[in-house]
């Protein structure tokens, strides 16, 4: 087996690139299907693209560092607010990993095979198919508007919610989402979604 060596830094700087490049091509997808709702990212989505837990997530809710938006108990967010802490995030997780590298006995580095189970590794091989699958969404789900305005299913929001179409029933039962009922064929005004994601949103202080 063949070993190539990389600085650890080298190699976190290789995955901070790749996640954002990934949110980017989200929000490209989000233009290139011809919506005018912009990408909104959940907590997973978020936790996988800045490495972090839940409840350090939560923190960053809590002192304004990260804007959101939630309906419910669902929370949201802008890829471009997610861009903005990627940097902030990252500097403080080198100076945890140099404070941990200078507490080591006689400063010497330790090495570290990093295997394809390593939880980087996946998650960019996670990201590079999730990368493959927008494209064909982008270039096989090209729906054309209708004067000005895209009408979306209940699969389509509940898909973009990222919660169940039962769910989904208790919003418009809550009066949380507007919708259009014909002849049994729930559907949902684009913009309309786009307008309660917006009401509900928390700029970062």
């Amino acid at each position: 087996m063949e070993v190539i060596s990389i600085e650890r830094s080298t190699y976190e700087e290789l995955l901070t690139s790749f996640n954002s490049f990934v949110t980017q091509m989200k929000a490209i997808a989000g233009r290139g299907t011809d919506k005018r709702l912009g990408e909104w990212l959940d907590n997973q989505d978020v936790c996988q693209i800045l490495n972090i837990s839940p409840r350090t997530l939560q923190t960053l809710r809590q002192n304004g560092t990260l804007a959101y938006s939630q309906i419910k108990h669902k929370t949201y967010y802008k890829p471009e607010d997610i861009e903005r802490i990627i940097s902030l995030v990252e500097i403080k997780k080198k100076d945890t990993h140099s404070y941990r590298c200078h507490q080591r006995k006689g400063g010497s580095g330790v090495n570290e095979l990093i295997m394809p189970h390593n939880t980087g590794v996946k998650r960019v091989l996670e990201n590079m198919k999730e990368v493959l699958a927008l494209y064909k969404n982008v270039t096989g789900n090209y729906r054309p508007l209708l004067d000005g305005e895209r009408y979306m299913t209940d699969r389509e929001v509940a898909e973009i919610l990222k919660v169940s179409r039962r769910t989904l029933q208790e919003y418009r039962n809550d009066r949380v989402l507007p919708y259009i009922s014909l002849g049994g064929k729930v559907l949902y005004r684009e913009s309309d979604l786009e307008k309660v994601l917006e009401s509900c949103y928390h700029p970062a202080r």
